[in-house]
């Protein structure tokens, strides 16, 4: 008998919800006879009167009857469906107790603390900057901790995975796993204008390691610049030389995987600026119904 002394249910519920599960579940059968009275209290070290109570609360759920010779069962019937909530939580605490010695207080804590704790994914990418903003966005809408990891890095089996679809290739037999697609952050696009238009810069030169992606985003910054300044797209074997010793006249936006590797130095010139993604607004919607997240809240933290 596992009693959970400092919990809220009283003992003799404990008692009687774990011998009353063992009636159900067929450990008692018909017609066995219960422990006497003072047999039961040295063996389960209370008193008298709880295991009487325990007693009397079996013979109320019908489960046992007291007589002359004790209480015997009477039913060792299966575990029926529960009627209520009530019903089936009771049944599952007698499990809990029987099984591993926990009571209500420590059910309704572990409850508490898996209501609070953010689970958590990798975000799994080819450069460490994109992980982390794709995993900045899904912490956002979703209650979860990211963890930024590169492709082909080890991730632990029982992980959840979510990465861009150029990745599905790598990623096909680690589940569970999903996938988002991403674009160009528009906001970021309007910032590169804005700024390009208070500057002397007469030119925007694209460092981007995918010819679509820069392909894609030379178009959407010619068409909310109205065709000026020039646009042109480039991807550098060594960014760090071709910023240092490239054109001064242009306004450079670097591409996350080229960011990684970028100088701290040069982060720092106004004339280079981070290239921007952010995932599709479906993609992050349906995140959180893939994975069973719980929505991210105004007060939760990212």
């Amino acid at each position: 008998m596992n009693l959970a002394r400092n919990d809220s249910d009283p003992l003799y519920r404990q008692i009687a919800d774990q011998i009353g599960y063992a009636i159900a579940t067929g450990r008692l059968a018909h017609g066995a006879k219960l422990p006497p009275l003072r047999e039961a209290q040295g063996r389960w070290g209370v008193h008298l009167h709880t295991v009487r109570r325990a007693y009397l609360e079996l013979r109320d759920r019908g489960m046992v009857t007291i007589g002359r010779h004790g209480a015997v069962v009477l039913s060792g019937s299966p575990l029926r469906e529960p009627d209520s909530l009530r019903d089936a939580l009771a049944q599952f605490l007698a499990m809990v107790r029987r099984e591993y010695g926990a009571g209500a207080t420590d059910i309704a804590g572990e409850l508490a603390r898996q209501a609070t704790e953010r689970p958590v994914v990798a975000i799994v990418e080819c450069s460490l900057t994109l992980a982390t903003s794709i995993g900045a966005q899904v912490a956002a809408a979703w209650q979860v901790q990211p963890i930024p990891r590169l492709v082909h890095a080890p991730i632990p089996p029982d992980e959840p995975a979510v990465t861009t679809y150029f990745h599905r290739v790598e990623l096909r037999s680690h589940t569970p796993c999903a996938f988002v697609r991403i674009a160009p952050s528009l906001a970021m696009i309007r910032e590169v204008v804005a700024r390009v238009h208070r500057s002397p810069w007469g030119r925007i030169i694209v460092c981007e390691t995918d010819p679509g992606f820069a392909e894609r985003l030379v178009s959407d910054i010619c068409s909310l610049a109205g065709g000026k300044p020039s646009v042109t797209h480039r991807t550098p074997s060594d960014i760090n030389r071709f910023l240092t010793h490239g054109d001064v006249h242009a306004l450079k936006l670097v591409s996350p995987r080229h960011w990684d590797s970028l100088d701290p130095m040069l982060r720092q010139r106004p004339d280079v600026m981070a290239l921007q993604y952010v995932v599709s607004p479906p993609d992050l919607d349906a995140l959180g119904g893939h994975f069973g997240w719980r929505p991210a809240t105004p007060s939760s933290p990212a």
